[in-house]
């Protein structure tokens, strides 16, 4: 997530080859009322990914930088093994974007795929999941380390929607097409998320809603009294920002879901554009808000290693990213199914009323 400043990682484990990351973990078995497909996305299967795209060898994954590229085209591999339909550029899974840095112009990537619905009336309407691929790379060295690895932020994002993907193609359809997106640049300034709402794969008026993941791999302890903690959500918890400030449906969907299900405690401590954190506007869903597309931004909340060296991947807790990464696949399932799509609320904040 980009901070409400700006940018500021160690990962020092060996990666033998991209292949051995892609194998998949045992996972633990699925509760009876799992949506088809949720429990494909397993604690193990987003570890392995996780060591890859957190380690020291992607270089914090800035963006624009060696390190990203190789993050995005790994991603974009696997959607091509698992028959994702490429929403790119010239049939490709990336969608090209120039950006300007202090040596000249430079070029980044969204990494964006289709899983086509089932139903033939309902499948040129999307869900769209988004998180966003980059960090903030190599900086100022904190204990010796100048890796800004970004585990949580947001390669805990990006290796969930990684496993919703892979659940997905491998399991039964739903009747709307999903579309996903890994987002570039966000930590400096949302490029990604701003690019394709402004060039679209499908057209936006047919993307009934955005769910966005940012930040869903920590879990406070009990008893931690570090300062930087205090908002820091439990092994059962996450913050769900959004979906009440643009839809009340979209809010009203996402508790049936999330009560039928694993049931989480669902924190909207963080769901009103006047919070003083202002994290409504601080990651990519803001783009597609702005667009009059319902948004839901499910988030665990700051901690002490966000935006240093030390967001590891060994500290991400695991089950957790299963249980969230369950709950906002089954809310997609239910977007992507049910008949109607969910209503934007008649009055919107005056930052999201078009002019």
């Amino acid at each position: 997530m980009v901070s409400a400043d700006e940018p500021r990682s160690r990962n020092r484990r060996w990666i033998p080859a991209a292949l051995a990351v892609m194998l998949l973990a045992t996972g633990t078995a699925s509760p009876s009322q799992a949506p088809a497909g949720a429990d494909l996305i397993t604690a193990g299967q987003m570890r392995d990914y996780l060591f890859f795209i957190a380690s020291d060898e992607l270089e914090g994954r800035r963006a624009p930088s060696r390190g990203f590229d190789i993050a995005a085209k790994f991603i974009a591999t696997l959607l091509s093994r698992w028959g994702l339909t490429p929403a790119g550029d010239d049939g490709g899974f990336l969608q090209m974007i120039a950006v300007e840095g202090g040596s000249g112009s430079a070029w980044t990537q969204n990494v964006v795929a289709i899983l086509e619905g089932s139903d033939p009336l309902l499948r040129d309407e999307y869900v769209a999941l988004g998180a966003h691929l980059d960090h903030v790379g190599v900086g100022r060295p904190v204990d010796g380390d100048a890796i800004y690895n970004g585990a949580d932020d947001d390669g805990s994002g990006t290796t969930a929607l990684l496993a919703m993907a892979e659940a997905f193609a491998k399991g039964e359809r739903p009747r709307r097409s999903i579309l996903f997106v890994w987002h570039t640049g966000e930590e400096v300034g949302m490029w990604g998320s701003r690019h394709i709402n402004e060039n679209p794969p499908v057209p936006v008026g047919q993307i009934v809603a955005h769910l966005n993941i940012d930040m869903i791999g920590r879990s406070k302890a009990p008893g931690d009294t570090e300062p930087a903690n205090a908002d820091l959500t439990g092994p059962h918890a996450i913050y769900v920002i959004g979906p009440r400030i643009m839809s009340d449906e979209l809010g009203a969907i996402i508790d049936e879901v999330n009560h039928g299900y694993l049931d989480l405690e669902i924190d909207p401590l963080y769901d009103a554009v006047d919070h003083p954190a202002r994290f409504f506007f601080r990651s990519d869903h803001i783009h597609y808000a702005r667009n009059g597309i319902p948004i839901a931004f499910f988030f665990s909340g700051t901690h002490e290693d966000y935006h240093r060296p030390s967001d590891h991947a060994d500290k991400i807790d695991y089950e957790k990213m299963e249980k969230v990464a369950r709950t906002i696949y089954a809310v997609a399932w239910e977007l992507a199914s049910r008949d109607g799509r969910p209503g934007l609320n008649a009055v919107l904040p005056p930052e999201l009323r078009r002019r």
